[in-house]
């Protein structure tokens, strides 16, 4: 009885201590990473960090390195006026379980567009749909370098 016992009272243990990140989303998950991509043939990387925060999931900055500097971009999950064609962007979480998916209006084609981003390890990988007519996918890898430091393009 005395091992049934420590037997079952180890079990209850080992349950309550394990890490359990299942019940995280993804964004508290992966909220402060980063996450480069060399667009291969050119001279610029594509750099995603998540926060933690719904109405602003990530930052992105698309590094030109003949010009030693990047455009920055914070996505808002939010309606935006976009004032080059007039139309609004509608940009909302779908899915922020394990993995995070985000829906958006391309302003230029009005066409509903979907990016899934997940995580498995060091790499990520974002597919990038046109539900029903397109899509493709790109491989990430974490990126440990400090973006704050990077020259913002003026």
């Amino acid at each position: 009885m005395k091992k049934l016992l420590l037997f079952t009272v180890s079990i209850i243990m080992l349950n309550c201590s394990n890490n359990d990140d299942t019940s995280k989303t993804f964004l508290e998950l992966y909220g402060g990473t980063a996450w480069a991509e060399d667009e291969l043939g050119t001279n610029n990387i594509l750099i995603y960090r998540f926060i933690n925060n719904t109405n602003t999931p990530y930052e992105e900055w698309a590094y030109y390195f003949d010009f030693d500097c990047a455009q920055y971009s914070l996505m808002t999950s939010e309606i935006t006026d976009d004032y080059i064609s007039g139309t609004y962007i509608v940009n909302r979480i779908i899915d922020n379980s394990n993995k995070l998916v985000i829906e958006y209006i391309d302003p230029m084609s009005s066409l509903i567009h979907m990016d899934t981003f997940t995580i498995t390890g060091e790499t990520m990988t974002v597919k990038q749909e046109i539900p029903g007519v397109d899509s493709e996918t790109f491989t990430y890898t974490r990126y440990n370098q400090n973006v704050d430091d990077i020259n913002i393009c003026n």
